[in-house]
């Protein structure tokens, strides 16, 4: 983010990117090889984009990459996205899926908080290939006297074997 020398601030950029997929094996099915492990790798992050900011307010990311916002902040350009995980592992098998509640990202000057993390699909089901595309979308909340910058962070995803 850079500080504009107006009553806006603009949130460039913002990118969250799950850095930590859990791997499972704890209820591995039995005609899977044991070592096949279920695993998540990120195609791509939750992106808020640019935000042009004159108070206290929220932007949400929506599973299907839409975007809207609350309170005093307005949606600007920039790339929008959830963020998109690849599953993969035992053929047709069911995965159960969790998210951390929250998360806070940084800039060199200041915080915000992410949460409301939401899952598309809520429960996994990989497909005769093994694979399945998870989207998650969040709500960033942003304070009345937030600083601009760009911000960072990472949260915690696991993907484990029903």
């Amino acid at each position: 983010m850079h500080i504009l020398n107006s009553e806006y601030l603009r949130i460039l950029l913002f990118s969250l990117g799950v850095i930590y997929a859990s791997l499972g094996n704890a209820a591995a099915p039995v005609d899977c090889k044991k070592s096949i492990n279920i695993r998540a790798t990120q195609a791509s992050p939750l992106n808020f984009g640019d935000l042009l900011v004159s108070g206290a307010g929220s932007a949400v990311i929506g599973t299907d990459s839409s975007r809207y916002t609350n309170g005093l902040v307005i949606p600007a350009n920039g790339l929008v996205s959830a963020a998109e995980l690849v599953v993969t592992g035992c053929k047709e098998q069911p995965y159960a899926i969790s998210v951390q509640p929250s998360t806070t990202l940084y800039s060199a000057t200041g915080s915000m908080i992410v949460d409301g993390f939401i899952t598309n699909p809520i429960l996994g089901l990989l497909d005769l290939k093994g694979k399945q595309s998870l989207f998650i979308g969040g709500t960033l909340h942003i304070s009345a006297a937030q600083v601009a910058g760009t911000y960072s962070g990472s949260f915690l995803v696991e993907v484990i074997y029903q």
